[in-house]
């Protein structure tokens, strides 16, 4: 008969308290950690959540981080017909000592002006804009704003900052416009919205313009410029053509843009007489024009005009403008129709309809602009010195700054202290100033955020520390 031998370990009723009482300070131990790291994990989610939520509302937020000021630029509102109207680029001109070079005593860090960035009203929502020239040397600045969908028609400025190195080493977007193409001429054949051919343009020439450059259109053979149409530009209905011109006179019809094919395009121009006209083709090869309307004023000989010319498919109408008044108007049986390749300068066929003269600030758009909103870009233009007023002074205020302070976080995240906090009223408030402490008593500064100025609404800031 076999055996079976069976070990027991006999253990006293106090190591087993003992044993059960260590295992139960390591269940709480792994509850509490289990709970920190949970609570933390939580955090940083939530956190990344706030500061993903305030840049999505708040684009412009993140990158204003790290300029060294900001100046407001104020706007003439006599100067504005309509208000601000995204379909109306502003021109900016402005010469200020703050604009200056660093080295030069002034707060610009970059020659090219590429650490210039313009906001809206409420100081934090990125406005796009294009630099037509900048002297850093003097702080001569001309740039052309471009209103978005964020910026009121009623808002009275807008804000430029400035003197972030960081800023100046990113590339700046192009603008985005409502506009199909835009050639600003100063210096370049740069388009928004259409890519040029490749190769030289024979016959022009730069010269100084209306604003920081132009073209000179010789009336030659070849002397244009011909461009691919592109996505942009393959619209139909309505449109519009706008450029300022000085002409140098002609016996021969002017042509200024041109995409006509045998069914679309349009074909802005001077005719014989140094007079306006405007022509749409439709999809059936019909051509419809204003050139037999009564009136139209005569462009004199070296005198900058702007401009423009509108189709409407609701109202069947071709209406030519001269510095901001309708000159010519005809009602037309024909549909604009998508064009084919543009030229400036000249006819379609590349052979005839030479322009001779200087061309500038040339547009086109597939919305028919209203007459109010052709008469404001020719008030915003011709007198641009008149537009806005540009406050030097950074924006601290010797008065007192009030702000209602709702929420106040700091949460771990990583190597770095994510801070935010939200305002529900902001009186005369510039900038707010975090700063650390490992005593209590000695502060350092890490960083600060511009305010809202006056606000009774809800705002939300982060700092990364």
């Amino acid at each position: 008969m076999s055996k079976r031998l069976r070990l027991r370990n006999r253990i006293s009723n106090r190591t087993r308290q003992r044993l059960q009482l260590v295992a139960g300070a390591f269940t709480i131990s792994a509850l509490l950690a289990g709970v920190w790291f949970l609570y933390n994990f939580i955090g940083e989610v939530s956190s990344a959540r706030a500061q993903k939520a305030i840049e999505e509302v708040t684009p412009g937020r993140k990158i204003l981080d790290g300029f060294a000021g900001r100046s407001k630029i104020t706007i003439n509102p006599q100067t504005l017909t309509t208000g601000i109207d995204s379909a109306c680029p502003m021109l900016v001109s402005v010469r200020h000592d703050d604009l200056r070079l660093v080295d030069a005593g002034g707060k610009v860090t970059d020659r090219e002006g590429n650490d210039l960035v313009i906001t809206a009203a409420d100081g934090e929502t990125l406005v796009p804009f294009s630099i037509e020239r900048f002297d850093p040397s003097i702080g001569k600045l001309l740039a052309w704003i471009y209103p978005n969908g964020s910026v009121k028609s009623d808002d009275q400025c807008f804000y430029m900052y400035y003197g972030n190195e960081k800023a100046a080493a990113v590339k700046r977007e192009e603008p985005k416009t409502a506009f199909a193409a835009i050639w600003n001429f100063n210096g370049n054949f740069n388009v928004q919205g259409i890519t040029p051919v490749s190769g030289e343009y024979k016959g022009i020439k730069d010269d100084e313009g209306r604003f920081a450059g132009a073209k000179d259109f010789l009336a030659v053979e070849k002397g244009s410029a011909v461009f691919e149409p592109g996505a942009s530009m393959l619209f139909d209905k309505d449109i519009t053509v706008s450029a300022w011109i000085r002409t140098r006179g002609s016996e021969n019809h002017q042509t200024i843009f041109c995409n006509e094919s045998t069914t679309g395009g349009c074909r802005l121009y001077l005719d014989k007489n140094q007079k306006l006209a405007f022509e749409v083709i439709g999809s059936n090869g019909k051509l419809a024009s204003n050139a037999d309307a009564t009136g139209g004023i005569v462009l004199e000989k070296d005198q900058w005009y702007q401009v423009a010319a509108t189709y409407s498919a609701a109202s069947k109408s071709i209406t030519t403008f001269i510095n901001g008044e309708a000159d010519r108007s005809a009602v037309v049986g024909t549909t604009y129709a998508k064009g084919g390749w543009v030229v400036l300068g000249s006819d379609s066929d590349v052979k005839s309809g030479f322009f001779n003269g200087l061309l500038d600030e040339l547009r086109v758009s597939s919305v028919s602009l209203t007459a109010d909103q052709i008469k404001n870009s020719w008030s915003i233009e011709s007198e641009p010195e008149k537009l806005i007023v540009m406050d030097g002074e950074e924006v601290f205020s010797a008065s007192p700054s009030l702000a209602s302070i709702d929420k106040f976080e700091a949460v771990v995240n990583g190597s770095h202290v994510a801070v935010n906090w939200t305002t529900s009223y902001e009186s005369n408030l510039d900038y707010f100033t975090l700063e650390r402490s490992s005593d209590g008593k000695l502060f350092n500064k890490v960083a600060s955020k511009f305010g809202n100025g006056n606000s009774d609404h809800p705002k939300n800031y982060i700092i990364q520390d």
